[in-house]
């Protein structure tokens, strides 16, 4: 038809596309390789890498950037042959983002053009169509997997993860050079498909994917949850729990957990609401200052909670700031049952909160300045040896958003306890560990220690410690006992400092001397 095509495949694309792409192949024309972006609601871009001949098109339902990015629906259309290979062809929906960062989707569905129709979330180096990525999809017939393309115009790479078909919750997390692919079937509990590391920059597009694997057919893919954001410190993890209408998202930064949630309440036998949390054994205390809360509602919610597990009805004791009903002590005795309330008094934001557990009881706390504690209550709750543990928002409403930030967040073994938690954040500093001379009857009559922090300025015989804490009894070793302390000195301002440590025993708390300086 076209005399002077150089290839078989040349010919085939003639007979399918407009006749304008084939001349300016036979006269040696050339395309941009990036398509111009076009702009959704409140920042989100959308598309089409690769020159795909059938470009498709993403329309938003509700697409928000409260304090990172988050949509509640979302539908998205693409051609393109594939994303596989050297060379990809889709519709992409981004934001750009620096540092580590999490993207997370429900993919409701995806239209059957071909059994590797493919949607999923994405990491991707630039729109060039050979550039690196990872990319955790679900395909409309050949299951879930993990793919990626570790360096530009490389060859792309194939990890299962599995036999399921939308809908399903997918994620990807980048920490360094390391990209991590998971899927989920609640949005809570996820499941490894794999880890690779892949070349991408600092700062990187994350959304989601769309291709047909059929240059000459579109597809279509419904989203219903998409979430980007930053990466919470080590240990932490962020879910919704009970599928609030609306996702929620936390982060992290210099101390300040800040989290935005939907929700329609934690109460009765089922909960709605965003859940910040770390898995923790045994014993704990768990510390957080509610720094500020968006009352939107006078029972909007913001505190800290031990939870048996993350189901919407799972048994839970929390303790909470709301938006006008003041403190509150509510818990779930066992999965199921009605919530239980007890008032802590008509306090405002800010305010100091805290759950101690001990074996099969927990006790509720409050403080206005994290020094002195006055008891809300107490509850006989048996929780499994291993529980949740962490931050819970609610905004009362399961179609509008409520922000809460904490500060002085501490998750921290206590005496008597077996095993302990991993803490939020690690001061970078090797003065996280504080070491003194045990008591001379440290064997028979120490029951624990307590560790003061006061300002290096400070007359320690008569100021008040800036945070004290129970660390327990450590073994000592080569007469030394060590201390960790790094869950504690996080909830306190960087600084010069120096450390007492205190026996307590039958006869009360003696006088401990003090350490040296440490700065972090």
């Amino acid at each position: 038809m076209f005399p002077g095509f150089p290839s078989e495949h040349v010919r085939r694309v003639c007979t399918t596309r407009a006749l304008l792409v084939c001349v300016a192949v036979t006269i040696g024309l050339s395309f941009p390789r990036l398509a111009p972006a076009q702009t959704l609601a409140n920042g989100w871009q959308t598309s089409a890498v690769g020159s795909p001949a059938l470009p498709g098109s993403a329309t938003d339902a509700e697409c928000v950037q409260p304090a990172v990015s988050a949509c509640a629906a979302l539908t998205v259309t693409a051609g393109g042959v594939d994303i596989w290979g050297s060379s990809d062809q889709f519709r992409f929906v981004y934001q750009r983002l620096t540092g580590d960062a999490v993207v997370i989707a429900r993919i409701e569905s995806i239209e059957w053009a071909h059994a590797w129709s493919k949607a999923g979330v994405m990491m991707r180096e630039s729109l060039d169509p050979g550039a690196p990525h990872g990319f955790a999809l679900v395909s409309a017939g050949k299951g879930v997997a993990f793919q990626r393309r570790r360096i530009s115009d490389g060859l792309s790479e194939h990890t299962s993860g599995g036999d399921a078909a939308a809908p399903v919750w997918l994620k990807l997390e980048r920490r360094a050079a390391v990209v991590s692919a998971y899927r989920s079937d609640d949005g809570a509990y996820w499941t490894l498909m794999g880890s690779d590391t892949i070349a991408l920059s600092e700062t990187v597009y994350v959304g989601v994917a769309v291709t047909s694997h059929d240059e000459d057919t579109l597809t279509s893919a419904s989203i219903a949850s998409l979430l980007v954001a930053p990466l919470l410190p080590g240990g932490w993890e962020s879910s919704d729990i009970g599928s609030p209408g609306l996702p929620g998202f936390a982060r992290y930064s210099a101390g300040t957990f800040a989290v935005e949630a939907a929700g329609a309440d934690i109460w009765n036998a089922s909960d709605q609401f965003r859940f910040t949390y770390q898995p923790v054994s045994g014993d704990v205390d768990l510390v957080a200052r509610v720094a500020s809360l968006a009352s939107g509602d006078s029972w909007t919610k913001a505190g800290v909670m031990v939870r048996e597990s993350l189901a919407p009805d799972a048994a839970h004791a929390s303790v909470f700031m709301t938006g006008a009903k003041g403190v509150a002590f509510q818990r779930r005795l066992s999965t199921g049952l009605p919530s239980v309330h007890t008032s802590g008094g008509a306090y405002d934001v800010p305010g100091w909160i805290k759950l101690e557990r001990r074996g099969d009881v927990v006790t509720a706390l409050f403080s206005a300045d994290g020094l002195l504690w006055t008891v809300i209550g107490a509850e006989l709750l048996p929780l499994p040896y291993t529980i949740y543990a962490g931050l819970a928002v609610t905004s009362h409403d399961a179609y509008a958003y409520t922000q809460a930030q904490f500060d002085g967040v501490t998750v921290a073994r206590s005496h008597g306890s077996d095993s302990g938690s991993t803490p939020p954040d690690v001061v970078t500093s090797a003065a996280a560990l504080a070491k003194f001379t045990p008591s001379p009857d440290n064997d028979t009559a120490v029951s624990y220690y307590v560790l003061d922090i006061f300002d290096a300025a400070a007359d320690v015989s008569t100021a008040a410690p800036v945070i004290s804490a129970d660390v327990g009894k450590p073994a000592v070793v080569d007469g030394e006992c060590t201390v960790d302390i790094s869950s504690v000195v996080r909830s306190i301002s960087s600084g010069s400092y120096v450390a007492v440590i205190s026996a307590v025993g039958p006869g009360g708390r003696s006088s401990g001397a003090p350490s040296a300086v440490f700065t972090f």
